[in-house]
């Protein structure tokens, strides 16, 4: 009983060793810091005023300042409180202050898969290539699956897409695209890759 004991509390301390609780306040109207990267198995905790909450929203709703709250998603009462890695899953979660989202008072959470472990993920293994970059990059993965459904978006800070591409046959074969944002702002950028079930953000610093 004894050596059960010790192997559940050494288990325990392996999956939860690499964890981190990341945090959140409000600077007034807004969140700081409005786009937050984690990785899976963190927890987030929002320290903010008690005429605030956070509620997950859709992107569509995010982009429109608007409240409908997500199906499923998170959501903490006036004056914040903790989500944990349940609610956390790997890509981008939209939230919002349901009062203050018509004034634009809403965040982003990035969660990336974790690299606290060096055995396999399940999932596609996205790189980025030059990363920062002065433009030009590669969008490189592996564990592709059979699926044809494959996308890559490029995001804003906001979480506007403002690039997209369906991957080819072609690309599938590769393993890698070549994507060019010359045109746009210097600034940091979200890179996500579908497969058709699953999502991996990924950050990119365009200089």
């Amino acid at each position: 009983m004894k050596k059960f004991t010790l192997f559940f509390l050494l288990s325990a301390f392996a999956l939860t060793g690499y964890s981190k609780t990341w945090n959140i306040v409000n600077v007034n109207f807004t969140f700081s810091p409005a786009t937050q990267t984690i990785q899976a198995g963190d927890s987030v905790k929002w320290t903010i005023a008690n005429i605030h909450t956070v509620v997950e929203v859709s992107q569509t709703t995010w982009n429109n300042n608007g409240n409908t709250p997500l199906s499923g998603g998170f959501s903490l009462p006036f004056g914040g409180g903790t989500v944990t890695p349940a609610k956390l899953t790997v890509g981008t979660h939209w939230y919002v202050c349901s009062p203050h989202a018509s004034g634009g008072m809403k965040g982003m959470i990035i969660v990336e898969q974790s690299t606290a472990t060096e055995e396999p993920v399940s999932g596609l293994a996205v790189t980025l290539t030059p990363n920062p970059t002065s433009g030009n990059f590669h969008v490189a993965w592996d564990n592709v699956s059979n699926s044809n459904n494959y996308k890559v978006d490029v995001l804003n800070l906001w979480g506007q897409v403002i690039y997209t591409r369906a991957v080819s046959n072609e690309d599938l074969l590769s393993q890698n695209v070549e994507i060019n944002l010359f045109d746009y702002p210097k600034g940091i950028y979200i890179v996500r890759i579908h497969d058709g079930t699953s999502i991996q953000s990924r950050k990119l610093i365009l200089e």
